[in-house]
């Protein structure tokens, strides 16, 4: 016999995740928050074990991404509001060399700076915090019932 929380989902316990996701997903509504309220009612009504990052941890996480081009232009649309700043992004890519391949979290946030500085959005004193909690807010209202499930199912023990 073995232990609860020693295996991945099989097929049957997929579809009841499945299930339970599909009867709470609205899109374009999903927050972290949610995300882990969600997890948790999973978990109980599947009697799983299992752990998604916290907020910091998550945090932490974006710190050793790399961030594309074209994912820096979307994060910067995010952040502004609008598409103004695509030519400034495109534009510090090109003038700096940088690969199209991405920029670090460092460079992210002395673009995602200049980009608070010349829309006039406020700035705060720790502006990595608050570039990782607009990483975050960005992040998970664009997933889909799919990515909700794929992750959950990563990321529990039966």
């Amino acid at each position: 016999m073995q232990c609860q929380g020693s295996r991945p989902a099989n097929q049957k316990e997929i579809q009841n995740i499945t299930r339970i996701v599909s009867e709470h997903y609205k899109p374009n509504d999903l927050t972290y928050e949610k995300l882990i309220r969600l997890f948790e009612l999973v978990k109980q009504e599947t009697r799983a074990n299992g752990k998604l990052l916290s907020l910091d941890e998550l945090g932490k996480k974006f710190e050793g991404f790399n961030f594309p081009k074209n994912e820096v232009v979307k994060i910067i649309q995010f952040i502004a509001g609008d598409d103004s700043m695509t030519e400034f992004v495109t534009e510090t890519f090109t003038k700096n060399n940088y690969a199209e391949n991405g920029i670090n979290f460092k460079l992210l946030k002395l673009i995602t700076n200049v980009v608070r500085i010349e829309k006039g959005l406020d700035i705060s004193t720790d502006i990595v915090a608050q570039l990782k909690a607009d990483l975050i807010r960005r992040e998970f209202p664009v997933w889909e019932k799919d990515d909700i499930i794929t992750c959950f199912v990563k990321n529990l023990q039966f």
